[in-house]
């Protein structure tokens, strides 16, 4: 069965600007479900987490990263059945930078809160530095995200590591890696939620 393309909401008919305002809402496995916007899934599943209307998204925001260069992100919220997701991400930049939080929905002011705080603390940190010898690891800890790779393909199945909001296949971070050689290393994998 194809896909609908992202465009309109299937129930109030709204334009839909990016994947991260919309939800398939199945309701039987298998089937491909209800292209949704952010607000008619929020009210269709807000009666699971006992609230009636919570906003889908937030303005968009702009932040300065380490170097000064400023970083413009969107929001959107999401209704899940044991809580809510406040994500925000880069529109401009794929992949870029990509923050959540997850929490309470009597608590979506204080969430937003934190997840700006988040966002400002992640990018006054810099991972990767550019040298005589081309790009390196900045100090001995490494941050950011594990994305897939388009360029290997579904069956490829390597990782592409999303750092300082840039991408780095697995060989490139294999390079800088190999300053490290003889060294100890912990790899502390954590859910997107979490702070860093």
């Amino acid at each position: 069965m194809k896909a609908p393309a992202l465009d309109r909401c299937e129930r109030c008919g709204k334009a839909i600007d990016s994947p991260e305002r919309s939800v398939f809402l199945a309701r039987h496995e298998g089937e491909l479900g209800e292209l949704l916007c952010l607000d008619c899934f929020n009210r269709e599943m807000g009666p699971s987490v006992g609230v009636d209307i919570l906003p889908s998204q937030y303005p968009p925001l702009e932040l300065a990263d380490a170097e000064g260069k400023a970083h413009r992100f969107e929001f959107a919220v999401r209704v899940y059945p044991d809580g809510i997701s406040i994500e925000s991400w880069e529109p401009e930049s794929d992949p870029g930078y990509r923050f959540q939080v997850l929490g309470d929905p009597e608590d979506c002011a204080g969430l937003y809160k934190e997840l700006v705080k988040r966002m400002r603390k992640a990018l006054k940190r810099k991972h990767i530095e550019v040298g005589s010898y081309g790009e390196s690891i900045k100090g001995t800890k490494v941050r950011g995200w594990i994305d897939w790779d388009p360029e290997e393909g579904e069956a490829g199945r390597m990782p592409l590591l999303i750092i300082d909001g840039k991408p780095y296949k697995w060989e490139q971070f294999g390079r800088m890696l190999s300053s490290f050689e003889g060294f100890q290393f912990k790899l502390d994998i954590k859910d997107r939620s979490e702070d860093l």
